[in-house]
């Protein structure tokens, strides 16, 4: 179940831009190492963001489902070199060290402020890392982002935290406009 109707077409162009974002821009593998290592770390990263731009849209409790099917259609790809415990969603592309790798490894130590206003705190967490990390990677191929969910899941703060740490080094100037299921587009024009 989609949380929002999402065209096909625009699954593959999420598809190309998140594997363009990680295999041809800074941080990626080395596309110029021995084909024989580089194959396994391609298929791995193909399953990446095939996992997150044809099931990045579903509601939350359908993930197991698509792991299991995600699982199962590259079963029969030994280069892809899925991790075998835990799911797929709490994992990223680590080239690194050459794998997938959990979430929890790169969530940073929340510190305390007393100057930032409570509302506007951010405690990372697996979700936020998640959703920030993809954010970041999308935004680094000009690739729009829509984040989809419940009331209160942390969607804003995201964005904001992330546009907000990156405004200087990415050369944006972050403008943030609040809306609410009270926003009429009559109220926004």
């Amino acid at each position: 179940t989609q949380a929002m109707p999402k065209v096909d077409i625009s699954k593959v162009n999420t598809l190309c831009k998140l594997l363009e974002c990680l295999l041809l821009t800074k941080g990626g593998p080395d596309l110029k190492q021995d084909p024989a290592k580089l194959h396994p770390l391609v298929a791995t990263t193909f399953c990446f963001c095939y996992l997150w731009s044809i099931g990045g849209n579903i509601v939350d409790s359908n993930w197991d489902a698509f792991d299991t099917f995600v699982r199962q259609q590259f079963d029969e790809v030994p280069e892809a070199k899925l991790p075998n415990v835990g799911d797929l969603w709490g994992c990223y592309m680590d080239f690194d060290m050459k794998r997938m790798d959990t979430w929890e490894r790169i969530i940073p130590t929340f510190r305390y402020n007393k100057e930032v206003p409570f509302f506007e705190m951010l405690v990372p967490t697996t979700d936020t890392v998640r959703f920030g990390y993809l954010l970041e990677k999308l935004l680094q191929v000009n690739q729009s982002v829509l984040y989809t969910g419940g009331t209160g899941v942390g969607k804003s703060v995201i964005a904001k935290g992330l546009l907000t740490g990156i405004a200087d080094s990415a050369n944006y100037v972050p403008i943030f406009i609040n809306f609410s299921a009270q926003t009429s587009s009559n109220r926004t024009q």
